[in-house]
């Protein structure tokens, strides 16, 4: 059955639904007809779908998130639906999920399509840049152009739609920068020097009572502390011509252990030094709690308006700016140094973010369709997306009121904040966070030992070394020639 809705609108790369049904039924038949597409559906003894039959959708982690959309939709649609929060263990394909929809973290979109538990949507992003009807119901025009041509792809195929996807920025107290005459770092060498000028409390900082003073928070709790070195090693390993960063594109051989990978966590370690201890147990919502607490003038983290700053200080001065980056990268295949004309700042994309994608068992192909177009509108974005703290603006019709999507005390600087997107997604080197099968295992040995380094138990070419060399174990068991097709197809190269 298909659920409509007053959503639905027809633009240049949107689904019109009262003349779609056609081309689903075409669609569908060619799948039947066709040798070599399996869809991993049941054999055909299964009855058809009962039209009264609840849409399912599996959340993958994610309660809040699950209890919001479960509210929006009976609030608006008479027809229910059926939400249940699974494991991320559940992503192997060991069992395919007994689901319509699938939403996910932006990690996860190799698992499971290694696992066969999605199958590709029935459209293609296109590479036009052009924002048409932002109120449109999906418009693929209106999302932002690294989450439209990277993040919703594997290879040439879209398999998911985005419900946004943050990248760490620069959140620091501009009232106090002026009084100590400092200016947001562009390269990390300049970071450095910044948190060496803030590793004492200024004399105007308020004092709070048995409260640490942090020169700056940044992320480095379990799970974080592999995506924050890998964001600090982005604009070392990042040219437009370049694909290897983490593994060699050609063989899957792992560069973790090279010379740039090493200075980023040398000078990670640098920073970690004139830091507390509680420094090296912070997530991005945490950074940001410090620093709306006033214990630090820097943070690397992201607004969110799912989070409650503080209303004391409501009235901070507060900017934002690009992650610190490079005038200089590596080339791996000369093994040198290359300057760059000017500073580049390479955002790391899918540190976090929620993706939603239709499950190879999804029983009314139509029906999770128009979930999924019902999801991403307009109308949904600030009661579902804007809700969570691990999405962020994701349109262009977003950043024209950039308010919306960040805290009440960081409204003043929302534009700011919008104009770092608008230069993130208008960079030409960019590097996205591994969503290979086996992503969270090279991901935990990698956090394993970057948490080593931080607490002085290791040192940053020894650590790095055992991690090349755990790395290229996990490549090997899980197929090297199948990591090497995925790793290529995860760049959106078909190789």
């Amino acid at each position: 059955m298909i659920m409509r809705n007053k959503y639905q609108k027809k633009s240049k790369h949107t689904w019109s639904w009262a003349s779609f049904s056609g081309l689903w039924a075409v669609w569908l038949g060619l799948l039947l007809v066709s040798p070599g597409c399996d869809w991993g559906g049941s054999d055909s003894s299964e009855k058809p779908p009962q039209p009264n039959r609840p849409l399912r959708i599996a959340v993958v982690e994610d309660e809040v998130l699950a209890e919001r959309i479960q509210r929006e939709w009976m609030a608006q649609n008479a027809e229910p639906i059926s939400l249940q929060n699974v494991s991320r263990n559940s992503l192997d394909g060991a069992q395919r999920m007994s689901a319509d929809v699938i939403l996910f973290s932006t990690v996860d979109l190799g698992q499971l399509i290694a696992g066969q538990q999605l199958r590709p949507l029935p459209f293609a992003a296109n590479d036009d840049n052009s924002a048409a009807e932002p109120n449109s119901a999906v418009d693929l025009d209106d999302v932002l152009p690294l989450n439209r041509r990277l993040e919703m792809r594997w290879g040439e195929q879209t398999y998911a739609v985005t419900l946004g996807s943050p990248v760490l920025v620069l959140m620091y107290r501009k009232d106090w920068f002026e009084k100590l005459g400092l200016e947001p770092p562009t390269t990390w060498t300049q970071y450095q020097d910044v948190v060496q000028k803030l590793a004492n409390r200024p004399e105007f900082a308020p004092q709070q009572a048995d409260e640490a003073w942090f020169a700056v928070a940044e992320p480095w709790k379990a799970g974080w502390a592999s995506r924050m070195f890998l964001q600090r090693a982005a604009a070392y390993v990042s040219s437009p011509n370049q694909y290897s960063n983490v593994f060699d594109v050609t063989t899957m051989k792992a560069l973790i252990d090279t010379e740039p990978f090493v200075q980023a966590l040398t000078e990670m370690q640098a920073a970690a030094n004139l830091l507390p201890a509680d420094a090296k147990r912070l997530d991005p919502h945490e950074a940001a709690e410090i620093f709306w607490s006033g214990n630090t003038p820097l943070a690397l983290t992201w607004p969110s308006a799912a989070r409650t700053a503080d209303s004391l200080l409501a009235e901070m001065n507060v900017g934002f700016a690009a992650c610190p980056g490079s005038d200089q990268f590596y080339l791996f295949s000369s093994g040198q140094w290359q300057d760059r004309a000017h500073v580049v700042s390479v955002p790391l994309l899918g540190t976090s973010g929620r993706m939603a994608g239709m499950s190879a068992g999804a029983r009314d192909l139509p029906s999770v369709m128009n979930f999924l177009a019902w999801l991403t509108s307009a109308q949904q974005d600030l009661r579902i997306a804007q809700q969570s703290p691990a999405t962020t603006m994701y349109r262009f019709s977003h950043l024209v009121r950039p308010q919306a999507w960040v805290e009440t005390a960081a409204k003043p600087a929302a534009e700011q904040y919008a104009q770092v997107l608008r230069n993130n997604h208008a960079a030409t080197a960019h590097q996205v966070l591994l969503r290979i099968p086996g992503a969270n295992q090279y991901l935990a040995v990698l956090d394993q030992h970057v948490d080593a380094v931080l607490s002085g138990a290791q040192e940053p070419a020894a650590a790095l070394a055992e991690v090349a060399a755990e790395w290229d174990r996990i490549t090997d068991q899980l197929g090297r020639a199948n990591q090497k097709d995925a790793f290529a197809k995860s760049l959106g190269l078909n190789l």
